[in-house]
């Protein structure tokens, strides 16, 4: 995160993460970790409490089918990697092409992701699973690490509280398929978004009709909040 891009960068990603989606079934997801941005950060107990804090950054990806890159992904190094992205989204806002182009150097990679259809319970006698070795996401709702941290942390309850790890292993299972399932599906969203709006014809239908009536629904929506309408 340079200086120039903190006030460059599209104000409503300071609100969390994003995923715009563009012509031609491509997508980008992009997160940005800017405390610089966040208000009231030092009288926060918890931020205070941190004693590594990590400089601004941002986060990004580009989606697209398999179809859609022009060379196999993994024999390209970093720099060409930010080239392809750069392809896949020239025409769009010159916004996003200046977060992929301000990119550091090597830190730019590769990878296909998947998500299950379902979960379901698996034996656990004397192994269990937390993270993506159980519920893989992508990264479109930024969901994944957090998820995983969930697991953790309920992982060690049960197993502070139980005798019998298989017990832990169980009671965790259990509370672990209650609420992963719907984080699955959250992240799946907008790659169902994604796959509609490869169609390029209800593409420009939703930004022209469908979009634009939501937005003025929101406007609405927040006047309404204020007490002014």
């Amino acid at each position: 995160m340079t200086d120039y891009l903190r006030t460059t960068i599209f104000n409503d990603l300071l609100q969390g993460p994003a995923f715009a989606l563009g012509p031609d079934g491509v997508s980008m997801f992009i997160s940005v970790h800017d405390p610089l941005t966040i208000k009231n950060l030092e009288s926060d107990p918890l931020i205070k409490s941190i004693t590594v804090k990590e400089d601004p950054y941002i986060i990004w990806s580009v989606a697209a089918s398999d179809n859609a890159f022009h060379s196999n992904l993994k024999k390209l190094n970093s720099s060409r990697l930010m080239d392809e992205a750069s392809r896949l989204i020239n025409g769009w806002d010159q916004g996003f092409g200046q977060i992929v182009g301000g990119s550091l150097k090597d830190s730019t990679s590769q990878f296909h992701f998947w998500f299950p259809n379902s979960l379901e319970p698996w034996y656990n006698d004397r192994i269990t699973l937390i993270g993506d070795a159980i519920h893989p996401m992508p990264p479109t709702g930024g969901l994944g690490a957090s998820t995983a941290i969930i697991d953790a942390v309920n992982l060690a309850e049960h197993l502070e509280q139980e005798k019998n790890p298989s017990t832990a292993f169980s009671k965790y299972q259990s509370l672990m398929l209650d609420y992963a399932p719907g984080f699955v599906d959250e992240a799946r969203r907008p790659l169902l978004w994604q796959k509609r709006f490869s169609n390029n014809f209800i593409r420009k239908l939703a930004m022209s009709l469908f979009l634009p009536s939501v937005n003025t629904l929101i406007q609405v929506r927040n006047r309404l909040k204020k007490g002014r309408f």
